[in-house]
């Protein structure tokens, strides 16, 4: 633990994980007093670690006042393309989570059928038109 910690806008602060406990598998940055931010935040995964869907990763605790943000965020890219990375709490909380982007939208059966239906009339009245 520290009392203040002053990050400098060319400074970057590695966290490593090479699983989901923290302290024992996951790198944390922890300060009594003031965290100032203003450099960048990267995320290395280590040992074949590949975080899944809903996992969470507490990275950042201070006991006065935040302030600043990581100029530059730079997260590892996941396995999953329906994974992501959610920073909304990294500020307030200082958590990091991985959450699904959940199933695209898939248009119903009876939707794309009046599609085609109106695409083939709109189709049928400009072939009248034309000479």
């Amino acid at each position: 633990m520290l009392g203040d910690y002053v990050q400098g806008t060319q400074a970057w602060l590695e966290i490593e994980t090479f699983g989901v406990a923290r302290g024992t598998e996951y790198d944390a940055l922890s300060v009594t007093g003031d965290l100032t931010l203003d450099g960048g935040l990267r995320v290395v995964l280590g040992g074949g670690f590949m975080p899944g869907g809903g996992e969470s990763f507490d990275i950042l605790d201070w006991g006065g006042a935040l302030s600043g943000s990581f100029a530059t965020l730079d997260l590892p890219t996941l396995d999953d393309p329906g994974l992501y990375w959610d920073t909304s709490q990294l500020y307030t909380t200082g958590t990091l989570r991985v959450e699904s982007a959940g199933p695209a939208a898939v248009p119903e059966p009876c939707g794309i059928v009046v599609l085609l239906g109106a695409l083939a009339a709109l189709a049928r009245r400009r072939s009248r038109q034309c000479p």
